[in-house]
């Protein structure tokens, strides 16, 4: 394509200038492809480069505020690489966040390593954010994404980074809810200045009020009772009417818990385990319904205008029109955030007239909401790899789609590769990211019977040693 730089330069700039809300930006490390590779069981075809910044955005109630993030930089200043933003997931207080450098912001590192430039906001009320943090609030989250979406395009230019038009959304559990609520926020009201190329939101609490209230109203016993206060608390937070006294809303056994994690006394995770043992010492499990007082259910359970039940519904994101290619990756065994979210969101989205938005099953019933990140982060870079542009001069791509067949299969798998792609090495890999199986030589066959059945990435490299090509199959 003629002057491909100067066509996204001119896209960069014009970024910038609609949106001048970076604040500070802090290099916090680099990496190159062999030390990614030594932290992560995957090959990358970059290094990263890793930024703690400060961007303008908004607190849950729409006021401007600083919030904080990180952004991930593959390591080449020659190409134009693809934005992504990774929303994250519950978190136990405000300093166990992406900008800070926890467990989670290496998802964003390493997707620098596959050549997307990638975001991970900390969201309001973490971080810098003040306040309390609105818990699964959708506008909230969805506009800290965007935000530190256009503080990117400032970073960049500063630091000589450049980006293409593409963009990715994805993010696991809460970060699945925030991906979904981004996704969403962008066709709804920023289509005009942002078009998403894809988007896979992974094992998220996309029905608020249907599915994961009914996980609360239906008595049975949950190990992660403390989520229900934090929504209890958040909406509160966002809307002012839930409760007039926390004793409204909880018996009195578990009100000082409840107060002391609000006032960022106590981490969530402490919390939950006060309460799985007050629930259990009190009623005999851990029933999470139980810790709250009987007229407030009563009502939340009657009343359509209950306040919580009306917050709650503004915070659904399962039933929309979306046109931007989605997949709802899920385990069946999730013992979190339950699997029906994904099943009826892709339900209710069809219904609205969505046309590329389908919900996957990653994992079975011996799959849990932790397990279930390896297998949906997987089937989210193959989805995102073949769309995935890094452009040079040449407008290059720099993954390409090929033919392979039958799939699944047992043993015996054809591969169909241009002879101009100068192929030398197919390796093929778990959901893990570990080798397999490497075959040189002749390469329009491969015998995959002896290999442990489950989905394998196929992956073509040429003379050079570069990634070219990936695609999905399912060893039977």
């Amino acid at each position: 394509m003629k002057n491909i730089f100067t066509l996204f330069l001119i896209l960069l700039g014009w970024q910038s200038m609609i949106a001048q809300n970076l604040v500070t930006a802090q290099k916090v490390a680099s990496y190159t492809p062999a030390e990614l590779a030594a932290i992560f069981p995957f090959t990358f075809a970059y290094g990263a480069e890793v930024y703690r910044v400060e961007y303008e955005s908004q607190d849950v109630l729409g006021n401007l505020d600083t919030l904080s993030g990180l952004i991930c930089f593959p390591s080449d200043t020659s190409k134009l690489f693809p934005r992504a933003a990774y929303m994250h997931g519950t978190v136990g207080n405000r300093n166990d966040v992406p900008s800070n450098q926890n467990g989670e912001s290496n998802v964003a590192v390493g997707m620098a390593g596959f050549g997307y430039t990638t975001v991970a906001p900390d969201y309001p009320g973490l971080g810098t954010g003040r306040g309390f943090h609105p818990y699964v609030h959708a506008r909230s989250e969805g506009q800290s994404g965007v935000d530190l979406i256009r503080a990117l395009a400032e970073l960049a230019e500063q630091e000589n980074y450049l980006l293409n038009d593409q963009l990715f959304i994805t993010g696991y559990s809460q970060g699945g809810h925030g991906a979904m609520s981004m996704l969403k926020l962008i066709e709804e009201e920023y289509s005009a200045e942002f078009t998403v190329t894809a988007a896979a939101p992974m094992s998220g609490p996309y029905s608020i009020s249907g599915v994961m209230l009914d996980n609360v109203l239906d008595e049975s016993i949950y190990f992660f009772p403390a989520y229900m206060p934090n929504v209890v608390l958040s909406m509160q937070t966002a809307y002012g009417d839930i409760y007039t006294d926390l004793n409204d809303v909880f018996k009195p056994e578990y009100v000082d818990s409840v107060q002391a994690y609000f006032n960022e006394q106590m981490d969530l995770f402490d919390m939950n385990d006060f309460l799985i043992a007050k629930l259990t010492e009190l009623e005999g499990a851990s029933i999470a319904i139980k810790m709250f007082q009987d007229a407030f259910i009563t009502d939340l359970e009657t009343n359509p205008n209950n306040p919580l039940k009306v917050a709650l519904q503004k915070q659904d994101v399962d039933n929309w029109k979306c046109t931007t290619p989605t997949r709802m990756f899920y385990c069946t065994g999730d013992d979190q955030v339950p699997f029906e979210n994904s099943i009826i969101a892709n339900e209710q989205m069809d219904l609205m007239g969505s046309t590329d938005t389908d919900a996957e099953i990653v994992g079975g019933a011996g799959v849990n909401h932790g397990g279930c990140f390896g297998p949906a982060f997987f089937s989210t870079r193959i989805f995102f790899g073949g769309f995935q542009q890094i452009l040079s001069a040449t407008n290059e791509r720099a993954l390409q789609s090929f033919k392979l067949y039958p799939n699944p299969t047992n043993d015996n798998l054809k591969i169909e590769i241009p002879s101009s792609w100068n192929i030398e090495t197919i390796k093929v890999s778990n959901i893990f990211g570990q080798i397999e199986f490497v075959q040189s030589g002749d390469l329009s066959t491969m015998s995959l019977g002896k290999l442990t059945k489950g989905i394998k990435l196929i992956q073509l490299f040429n003379q050079e040693g570069q990634m070219v090509g990936m695609e999905k199959v399912i060893v039977e």
